[in-house]
């Protein structure tokens, strides 16, 4: 190393390949260039660093001590409210199919797969739990161009010849169709490819991409009060002064440092600076009334869609994401808005102009705290103004005008966001589907779209906090989403309230929740202090394959070692830990408490 190979194609085009050692971790780093050596412009689709099938030389194996198991992947879906986790290759792979939900958790221009073939965006894992290495294979950058994975299992009765069940494994960076003219090139994101332990290929992988993408990452997560999980589209200036009160007189034993309003308080989606009737004092003021009670103002944004009847759309049609008639075209239809909305073509020089204009103003009012939802919008498939920008440009250049608009003071939470592109830009990350008051999805209270992988739900919720836990702390900080702590209106148990607690706090990243103080119980405001600030160091998942929600994750605090069980399964089961898979010496003597309830268990060997 380093190493390049180069290949001359038809039309003048000369495809270059190197291969060097990454600066940290284990591993091989993948960089794909195309030269356009012609004379004539050729529209690029995708390129492809790996691709490994049945008639290729390239062969996938591993270590022959490798003891062949259950094999399964772990994948990332589209963006934050995507199903992330586990999936045994000899079933099928999990992605959003409901006509309401494909457009908003997925990728609606990806079809979807074939059995027996899995899509994951921007890394996977494949290997089996708690033997031997894993193969990662992660695109460690996302400022142009969207990573993509396409694996193909072999048949169950024959088995590949490797002893790996894998036919076929592609790795691409989608372009777009851009137009490549004489003498430019193209470079696809940097690829990393390593086989080795699965916690060493996971940290080896997270460094490298927070390096190369510069991340963002706060010496310390903020604790949040926001609107949301008590009053949604519903919410009043009284309720935020009232919320504001409350924590105010509890901030000796249950500091806050952010009182945020969420979504309910514009006329319309997209009309940011419009408050409808429930907050006639408009936004400047409310942020006044936060800052002297001495909490961070937050305010949630959605700024790069509109509904249909917000005035941004009515008045700049030609500000949006078209077709090929040249008409805006919808994502999707929003049950909260009662309304269909629209992506913002940020490649557009007159959004970029309002959208710097909107954020400075924001900030201006004294909003430290933005959370920026609904940002997949930014990259949604379509004809824009510039036709040269892949998607996963756009919405970076979206981003870094919101970033250079707030200034570097500012809080800058992603939500909703397909994850590589936003590197380096917001400070946290929500990593997974809304929570709920239930355990598992209810409409009205019907139990449907119980397999529909982000639709709100604590277990939803719950599995994305772990099996994303690796970004933390080397991203940016993970949000979780918020703690739903009340004992009215909500089906959730108490150990069900309890684990998402301690989740939570024990993976260290935001720690947010929407309960008025004064409505919730003393027993469980305890909770919220005993979990306030959230643990360091954080604890990691001892694997991510084997099962959708992982169950032991640990880390090292000194000289004890957390461990943390969930038990995501409807029955009882039990708690077996191996001295050596804690990576503790055998006969080693510990001394064991539960740190929740405060008891000594007394000593194991």
């Amino acid at each position: 190393l380093p190493m390049q190979m180069e290949a001359q194609l038809e039309g003048g085009l000369t495809l270059e390949l190197t291969g060097d050692q990454p600066p940290e971790g284990p591993g091989l780093l993948l960089t794909v260039r195309l030269h356009n050596r012609g004379s004539e412009r050729v529209r690029i689709h995708r390129l492809f660093p790996l691709l490994l099938d049945e008639e290729s030389a390239l062969t996938l194996s591993l270590p022959s001590s490798v003891r062949e198991r259950r094999w399964g992947v772990y994948k990332q879906g589209y963006q934050s409210w995507s199903y992330a986790g586990w999936l045994p290759l000899d079933g099928t792979d999990v992605h959003p199919r409901f006509f309401m939900t494909r457009p908003v958790q997925g990728d609606p221009a990806w079809p979807l797969p074939e059995r027996g073939r899995f899509q994951s965006e921007g890394m996977l894992l494949l290997g089996c739990a708690q033997s031997g290495p894993v193969l990662l294979a992660g695109f460690t950058g996302g400022h142009r161009l969207l990573g993509r994975f396409e694996l193909t299992a072999a048949p169950a009765q024959s088995g590949a010849p490797t002893g790996v069940p894998v036919t076929a494994l592609e790795a691409w960076c989608e372009a777009d169709g851009i137009g490549l003219d004489p003498g430019q090139s193209i470079t696809a994101e940097p690829l990393l490819v390593a086989v080795a332990p699965e916690q060493e290929a996971l940290d080896g992988y997270a460094r490298l991409t927070g390096r190369h993408m510069q991340a963002r990452l706060p010496a310390r997560a903020p604790t949040v009060w926001c609107s949301w999980y008590s009053y949604y589209t519903k919410v009043q200036e009284i309720d935020m002064l009232e919320a504001t009160i409350a924590l105010q007189g509890r901030r000796e034993t249950h500091p806050v440092d952010v009182i945020q309003l969420d979504d309910g308080y514009m006329r319309a989606v997209g009309d940011w600076t419009e408050c409808n009737a429930r907050f006639p004092h408009g936004l400047g003021w409310l942020a006044n009334q936060i800052r002297e009670a001495g909490f961070i103002p937050g305010l949630w944004l959605a700024p790069f869609v509109a509904q249909r009847r917000s005035r941004l759309f009515q008045q700049h049609r030609d500000w949006f994401v078209k077709g090929v008639d040249g008409v805006p075209l919808p994502i999707a239809f929003s049950p909260d808005w009662s309304d269909r909305y629209y992506g913002l073509d940020l490649t557009h020089p007159e959004v970029q102009q309002w959208l710097a204009d909107l954020i400075r103003k924001v900030v201006s009012l004294g909003f430290g705290y933005l959370k920026l939802d609904f940002l997949f919008g930014g990259a949604m498939a379509g004809i824009r103004y510039d036709p040269q920008v892949p998607r996963a440009a756009a919405l970076r250049k979206g981003l870094e005008i919101i970033r250079e608009a707030a200034g570097e003071e500012t809080f800058l939470l992603g939500c909703g966001v397909p994850m590589l592109p936003a590197v380096g830009l917001v400070d946290a990350m929500r990593i997974g589907p809304d929570t709920a008051a239930s355990w598992n999805f209810r409409f009205k209270g019907l139990p449907i779209l119980q397999d529909e992988p982000g639709v709100p739900a604590l277990k939803n919720a719950l599995r994305n906090t772990l099996t994303r836990q690796w970004m933390n702390g080397r991203l940016w900080l993970n949000d979780p989403d918020s703690q739903i702590l009340r004992e009215h209106q909500t089906s959730l148990t108490t150990e069900e309230v309890k684990t998402s607690l301690l989740v939570s706090t024990m993976t260290g990243g935001l720690l947010s929740f929407s309960d008025c103080a004064e409505k919730i119980s003393p027993e469980r405001l305890n909770w919220l202090r005993r979990a306030t600030p959230p643990a360091q160091p954080w604890l990691q998942p001892v694997t991510l394959l084997g099962e959708e929600v992982p169950f032991l994750s640990t880390g090292w605090q000194g000289a004890w070692l957390l461990v943390l069980a969930v038990n995501a399964t409807d029955q009882p089961r039990p708690l077996v830990l191996k001295w050596a898979s804690l990576g503790l010496e055998p006969q080693t003597v510990c001394h064991l408490y539960d740190t929740w309830s405060g008891e000594y268990l007394g000593t194991r060997v």
